[in-house]
């Protein structure tokens, strides 16, 4: 089994995630400040943060069957042969891509996600600068973000097993027709 740790915080998400935590030990400590009129809020911001953390991905591994996305306390698994298509991702694919069920920054950029591109896509990254693309047979996309991508690419091409098509880029689906 080969594990590729995944790539650290961007600069965007390290400061979504201060910023955030800072707003809500403000928010908490107001709440106790004022009597505890409104405590109902603390556990809802703890649990917003705390699952913040524990769906950030820690590391991608590798076996011969699946790619497994590793988080602190359960994993994600892949089916290898599954995959379609592995690419690096270049500046611009993800341009505009909106969240439409995510945390957009806080420990990362994990859910799900819409690219005028692409489509419906599931991010589970912490770095833009170190996406991979992954297309699946079922016709979804997942990006990942290991830290040595170029090491994970290559892994993932020498260990073909489907075989995935390994391309520079993957064109996007066809827009449908619009009258």
């Amino acid at each position: 089994m080969n594990i590729f740790k995944a790539a650290d915080l961007d600069k965007t998400a390290k400061l979504i995630t201060y910023c955030i935590g800072i707003l809500f030990l403000f928010m908490i400590f107001s709440t106790i400040v004022s009597g505890l009129k409104n405590l109902y809020i603390t556990p809802v911001l703890l649990l917003i943060f705390i699952s913040g953390y524990l769906f950030k991905p820690v590391s991608y591994s590798i076996d011969a069957n699946t790619l497994s996305i590793n988080f602190l306390l359960f994993k994600k698994k892949i089916s290898r042969s599954s995959i379609l298509e592995v690419k690096d991702v270049q500046t611009g694919d993800l341009k505009n891509s909106v969240r439409t069920f995510a945390m957009g920054g806080l420990f990362g950029y994990n859910g799900f996600f819409y690219n005028p591109n692409f489509g419906k896509m599931s991010w589970f990254t912490t770095n833009h600068d170190f996406c991979v693309l992954i297309y699946l047979k079922n016709k979804k996309y997942l990006v990942i973000s290991p830290k040595e991508q170029e090491k994970f690419l290559n892994f993932m091409k020498a260990n073909e097993i489907n075989p995935p098509k390994i391309k520079d880029r993957i064109s996007p689906p066809p827009l449908p027709l619009q009258y």
